[in-house]
């Protein structure tokens, strides 16, 4: 609903206020409130086309022209490997990425669907695995998959905090904290390898810690450690993100 906020500042002044210099100034501090409305109406019409979606080959269309402004077509699979066909034509990555959520969200549960555009050498691609059709056929099947990696990143900082340590009379590693920019959507086997205080002759210690899924940092204090090196994290990517690593040491 759009409201003419001029009339309605006009209106809600007592008649005797109605001067231009009363009313400048009411307009000038309903600002804040006449944007914070188009938010909340934008918003609005996001949350009621996402509650009137639903898996309805008519509907889907809709929401993916009203959502993205895409023409596609929906054509029955056999099942084997999908259930449903979309066509479409353009070239804006960005769009495919977007087009690829709404069908996810609005497709039936436990359906699969194959998806060609016309404007790229590209043929399918479903749940998070992307397929290309193989013009050499080697025998079982003219399809090639793989994991489909997101190009999202989600960076995870490991800071390694020091301190002089009375007791050994040494500089150790007292605490290592794991910072994840986002939520991590996998438990994430971040691995390092570790001495011990004056016990380097004696090989690295192969330290293990799990970010757990849905958490972004995680606190683990260490043993008399005063020296790291070689850290990972397993798995790499996962059907959201690509986690990469950053070691900061903290003295």
């Amino acid at each position: 609903m759009n409201v003419d906020w001029r009339k309605w500042v006009t209106e809600m002044l007592p008649m005797r206020l109605r001067m231009p210099r009363m009313r400048a100034l009411s307009f000038v501090l309903c600002r804040p409130i006449e944007g914070t409305y188009a938010e909340f109406a934008r918003w609005r019409k996001r949350m009621r086309a996402k509650a009137g979606g639903s898996p309805q080959v008519c509907m889907i269309k809709r929401t993916v022209f009203d959502e993205l402004g895409i023409m596609i077509e929906i054509l029955e699979g056999d099942g084997k490997p999908v259930d449903f066909i979309i066509q479409t034509a353009f070239t804006d990555t960005d769009k495919e990425r977007q087009l690829f959520a709404l069908l996810d969200r609005y497709k039936l549960a436990g359906k699969s669907y194959a998806y060609e555009n016309k404007e790229v050498a590209f043929n399918c691609t479903w749940s998070s695995y992307v397929c290309e059709d193989n013009p050499l056929r080697f025998g079982w099947s003219k399809w090639v998959c793989e994991l489909n990696k997101p190009e999202a990143v989600n960076t995870i900082t490991i800071t390694y905090y020091w301190q002089y340590d009375e007791s050994w009379g040494a500089k150790i590693i007292k605490k290592m904290r794991f910072a994840a920019e986002y939520p991590v959507q996998t438990d994430l086997d971040i691995r390092s390898d570790v001495y011990l205080l004056n016990q380097h002759q004696q090989g690295a210690l192969k330290a293990t810690y799990t970010l757990k899924a849905g958490y972004s940092s995680h606190v683990v204090d260490t043993w008399v450690i005063d020296r790291h090196e070689n850290e990972s994290v397993s798995p790499a990517f996962d059907t959201v993100y690509n986690y990469k690593l950053k070691i900061v040491d903290v003295e």
